[in-house]
This record gives C-alpha cells, sequence and structure tokens, in this order.
C-alpha cells in the first residue's frame, strides 16, 4: 500500500502516529503491513524489475531489451 510505504521512508523524520493520524490509516494497520512478508506477486515484480535493469545496463538496446524480457514473462507471443 503506497500510504505506508510512504510512513515507512519518512518514518525518521515524523513520527508514526503523527503520519497515520494525518492520512487516516491506523497505526496498527501500519505495523501489521511493516511486519507482514511480501506478497508472491510483490516477489514476482521485484524479480523482473531487477532483470529488465540488468538487460538495459547490459545492452543498452531497445530490441535486446525487448527480447530479453519478453524471454522471462513468455509474453512474447503476444507481441510479435
Amino acid at each position: 500500500m503506497m500510504t505506508y510505504q510512504f510512513i515507512a521512508v519518512h518514518s525518521n523524520e515524523y513520527s508514526v502516529a503523527l503520519m497515520c493520524s494525518v492520512l487516516e490509516v491506523s497505526v496498527s494497520g501500519y505495523y501489521a503491513w511493516h511486519k507482514r512478508e511480501p506478497s508472491r506477486h510483490s516477489r514476482e515484480d521485484a524479480f523482473l524489475a531487477e532483470k529488465i535493469v540488468e538487460a538495459f545496463q547490459h545492452n543498452r538496446r531497445f530490441p535486446r531489451l525487448f527480447y530479453d524480457t519478453t524471454s522471462l514473462t513468455g509474453f512474447s507471443a503476444l507481441f510479435t
């Protein structure tokens, strides 16, 4: 959740309780989110984002980047 991510990023500047109050979320909800393991979908997104960055840095060309990412996702048939 974007609100909780914002609170986590700025928790060293402002109190969590204050930010939760201003952003109208519960403190307990924030701490539950903070303790929770990332979802499978989030882990997959992070993995693909990392591979895209690696492919871009390695190749610096769009066609190669396109083929590298489609081979990872298996969606190449959709773009041909």
